[in-house]
């Protein structure tokens, strides 16, 4: 699987994110890989913002 994934400035304070994912040049369309991928991106930059290594 392949994913290509946008990060853009949304405001001073927020980002925006944006994530497609193939796999075999087809696009993805069941929601479970970008649950996995967004939650542990959330908890990256959790982890990230209270400086845990």
């Amino acid at each position: 699987m392949g994913m290509t994934v946008t990060v853009r400035p949304r405001g001073k304070t927020q980002m925006a994110v944006r994530a497609s994912a193939q796999y075999n040049l087809v696009a993805v369309s069941d929601a479970e890989p970008y649950q996995q991928f967004f939650a542990a991106l959330s908890k990256a930059m959790f982890l990230t913002a209270n400086e845990v290594d």
